[in-house]
């Protein structure tokens, strides 16, 4: 009996050989960049730990430094497509199937667009699922945006480009704007033969453009010659305000996904019972984010100086950035959220609050309030207290389930008459006071505004004289911080005195609330303090304002010696309010 054949790699079921060409490195977990204009080395070890999208992916490594490489994961076993014909068919097959393809054009340069239209065989094109494009790109020219960093906000944050060099909106003005539209319907008819079921488009156009060229001549290809997609996020414009580009993106998605309904009549809404109205705006982005779909994350709503936005901040001034959600598009940093540009996405999960329902009639008006501020947490971010409820209607008022103050750096200033500037150096405050400046009359003090918008909390009601729901209320104190940052990490006992005014201020908020909501009868449903120094303090200052109703412990947990200035309550503090919070 003769031996069987032996086992060779292509005798192997289909299947395994395709986990085989997997595991090898032809399937990233990472966008792969056909123009790849990233600077740095690849990894060789075949370890992925260093790519920024795959921390990104785990959640971690936001930051990057200029000039870092995104995708340092290692060199592709381009070997594979010389051991056979099949073997190399294969291996292709699995590289464009099964990997996420990104190709930034800078605007007027269609001869970017080569990867797309001659760079790859046809018989491969066609098993490209997943691209991202760019057809101009801004602010940083070579598409780096959506990024956190240090780094001015002139300066891109990866590649330190500096931002006016970013690609200008298509225009029909712009020669070059021209030849890139002929050469982007050429990439449209090829992706008509791939079987493309992802698509990102962002390309910036002129809202202005009054027969509709350039618009026409970007999305009519695009709907013509494409295969339904699965998944498709366009960007029009740079602005949410650009509002009818916002429109178009939506419907050529929408159209291209086949999720398109025609218009029909419509529905009589302001017929239903007050009821129901609540239930279906609770199913808005007015409503909770378990109900709406958006992040968790964009559940806190921050009024900056009279201006609602429902982003993510980070930062402590008094001009804070705002951050994308990460979740518009796939490659974490080609925003297309709805809330910052001219664009649709499905998978953003940023809150794009529906201001229109405000408008409609006075009967939608109400059951859009009702709907919008009782399950809504405000963060107040204002110069001047005077007019920081302001921004509320006067019916929300008695709706307000939960509220949170942030002072400002400039603030606390104030407050405490000037300690900043007695305890530290003149010019680190100088520093402070040129990046946290409101505008407020000299000699300004927060204390009697903060008093008197406290008052008006406690005090509020329905018009009927019904009481209201207790009010979960938050105390931000972390901008002292920018005060003392220099200092932590060179401090003993003998050093605590000099940031006295901090633990004052802190003693000062905690009875303001107190004594606000006890002379007006309001009602409390929690309170938290968030310190930026003697964090320790925090349960104790609850406890003061809550009194019976506190719920917990005054000591801090056991965690080791706690850090002076930082964490452990100053020695004062026992001295004067008694042995009732201690810390080692």
């Amino acid at each position: 009996m003769a031996d069987p054949s032996p086992l060779t790699f292509l005798n192997l079921p289909e299947p395994a050989r395709l986990s085989v060409y997997t595991l090898a490195g032809l399937v990233r977990p990472c966008p792969i960049d056909l123009l790849d204009t990233n600077t740095g080395e690849l990894r060789s070890d075949g370890f992925h730990d260093g790519c920024w999208y795959v921390k990104r992916l785990r959640g971690v490594g936001a930051s990057v430094e200029p000039g870092t490489r995104l995708c340092s994961c290692p060199q592709f076993p381009l070997a594979l497509t010389l051991v056979s014909r099949q073997v190399r068919h294969e291996a292709l097959d699995v590289l464009m199937s099964c990997n996420l393809f990104v190709v930034r054009v800078r605007e007027g340069r269609p001869e970017m667009l080569a990867p797309l239209l001659t760079q790859i065989p046809a018989p491969h094109f066609a098993r490209l699922t997943h691209l991202v494009i760019r057809l101009n790109c801004w602010p940083c020219p070579f598409g780096h945006d959506g990024l956190l960093s240090n780094m001015p906000e002139n300066k891109c944050p990866l590649c330190g480009t500096d931002t006016k060099r970013g690609d200008p909106i298509l225009s029909r003005s712009s020669p070059r704007s021209q030849l890139l539209l002929e050469a982007w319907e050429q990439v449209c008819r090829r992706l008509g033969s791939a079987r493309l079921a992802n698509l990102t488009l962002i390309c910036d156009v002129d809202a202005n453009d009054g027969d509709s060229y350039i618009i026409s001549h970007l999305l009519g290809p695009l709907i013509n010659y494409l295969p339904p997609l699965r998944n498709c996020n366009i960007r029009l414009g740079r602005s949410p305000t650009e509002t009818n580009l916002a429109s178009m993106a939506r419907e050529t998605a929408l159209t291209l996904t086949r999720q398109s309904r025609p218009i029909g009549e419509p529905f009589p809404f302001g017929r239903l019972p007050i009821e129901l109205k609540l239930l279906v705006l609770r199913y808005t982005h007015l409503g909770p984010p378990e109900l709406a779909g958006y992040d968790h994350d964009f559940t806190r709503l921050h009024i900056l100086n009279g201006r609602l936005t429902s982003r993510r901040l980070r930062g402590v001034s008094s001009r804070p950035m705002e951050k994308c959600c990460s979740a518009c598009t796939v490659t974490f940093m080609d925003c297309c959220c709805p809330s910052s540009h001219a664009s649709y996405s499905r998978t953003c999960g940023c809150r794009v609050l529906p201001m229109a329902l405000f408008l409609v009639d006075r009967d939608t008006r109400l059951a859009a309030i009702q709907a919008f501020y009782p399950g809504s947490i405000f963060t107040l971010r204002h110069d001047n207290f005077a007019s920081v409820l302001d921004v509320f209607p006067r019916i929300a008022l008695p709706l307000l389930r939960n509220v949170t103050f942030e002072l400002n750096p400039m603030q606390c200033y104030y407050w405490t008459g000037g300690a900043p500037t007695r305890e530290h150096l003149p010019r680190h405050f100088a520093q402070i006071s040129a990046a946290h400046s409101p505008t407020l009359p000299p000699g300004y003090n927060p204390s009697a505004d903060f008093r008197a918008v406290l008052s008006a909390l406690a005090a509020r009601s329905y018009e009927d004289g019904s009481d209201t729901a207790p009010l979960a209320l938050e105390l931000d104190l972390l901008s002292p911080h920018v005060f003392v940052d220099l200092f932590i990490g060179d401090m003993d006992e003998d050093d605590e005195e000099q940031f006295r005014w901090t633990y004052d201020l802190y003693i000062d908020v905690a009875r303001a609330v107190r004594e606000s909501f006890q002379d007006t009868g309001g009602r409390l449903s929690s309170v938290r303090f968030r310190l930026a120094t003697f964090t320790d303090l925090e349960p104790w200052l609850e406890r003061e304002v809550l009194g019976e109703r506190f719920v917990g412990t005054v000591q801090p947990a056991t965690k080791g010696p706690r850090r002076i200035l930082t964490e452990r309550v100053p020695k004062y503090h026992v001295s004067e309010q008694g042995n009732s919070t201690t810390g080692n």
